[in-house]
């Protein structure tokens, strides 16, 4: 407005019309592109962390593989992590993106829900199949994540270790203490892939090796889809106790079982806890 003022009333030749008309130009582009953060700096760190303007922002509600972290396929290892940060990149373009805080972490980054284009971010990186929903701190994206598994896109082609889980085994001798809430001992032996509860007496023999290929799980559910099954002859350890104490000793059922459990050389079979 305040070029058209100065401008207004003054005649110009042909060439000159033609050079103001650049400038006004130049000067559109300036004021857009200040009012829209095209020239903000951004940076893609992975695929659920980037850069902007010099603040690091964890997007919320997601956790997406590492970049360095590979998951299977039908065709074989694929590097998830890679393709996951390609794909945060791709989402995000050249910007501008907006985030909205919603809390820090305990590593001080930014939490925050991000947009590019009015695309949430995080929102289409689940959908897409390349982050899992961080449903331990918010469900906002489950059923995206849901729908993704269905469909079998990104990191559900196949076995893929979650990066919560990559994460710890990274930090930690193979031989460890389980992940917070992941105490399903996934072992690789001659008899295929096992997994052991912690009610079952192979439980305390049995040790991961995560180079080996071998895992926790937090589920026997999350177990079973990959691929892993229960040893054979423990199932009787999910029994309910008193279909076992009645089978084991008639009508004295469970009063007398701490008894005659020693006699009945069931002792170790199942677990009475």
């Amino acid at each position: 407005m305040a070029l058209r003022l100065a401008l207004r009333g003054v005649t110009f030749c042909p060439r000159q019309r033609r050079l103001v008309g650049f400038v006004r130009f130049l000067w559109c582009l300036l004021i857009c592109a200040s009012a829209t953060g095209a020239f903000a700096q951004m940076r893609i760190v992975d695929g659920d962390t980037i850069d902007v303007d010099g603040t690091r922002y964890r997007i919320h509600g997601i956790d997406a593989p590492e970049r360095a972290q590979t998951c299977g396929a039908k065709s074989g290892a694929w590097a998830c992590g890679k393709a996951a940060t390609a794909q945060m990149a791709k989402l995000a373009g050249d910007g501008p993106v907006q985030c909205a805080t919603v809390t820090k972490d305990v590593y001080k980054r930014v939490v925050a829900t991000c947009y590019a284009d009015g695309v949430d971010l995080g929102e289409a990186m689940v959908a897409t199949g390349y982050a899992w929903a961080f449903a331990k701190y918010s469900d906002i994206y489950v059923e995206q994540e849901k729908l993704a598994k269905l469909r079998g896109v990104g990191v559900w082609q196949g076995p893929a270790q979650p990066p919560w889980q990559y994460r710890y085994a990274r930090r930690m001798p193979a031989e460890q203490q389980a992940p917070d809430g992941c105490t399903i001992k996934g072992n690789i032996s001659n008899n295929g892939k096992i997994y052991h509860l912690q009610k079952m007496a192979s439980y305390a023999k049995t040790r991961i090796t995560l180079s080996k290929g071998e895992r926790w799980f937090c589920s026997e559910a999350e177990a079973r889809a990959a691929g892993w099954r229960a040893p054979v002859g423990n199932n009787a350890a999910r029994w309910p106790m008193h279909w076992v104490c009645s089978l084991s000793f008639g009508p004295f059922g469970c009063r007398y079982a701490p008894l005659l459990w020693p006699l009945s050389g069931l002792n170790g079979f199942v677990n009475m806890g």
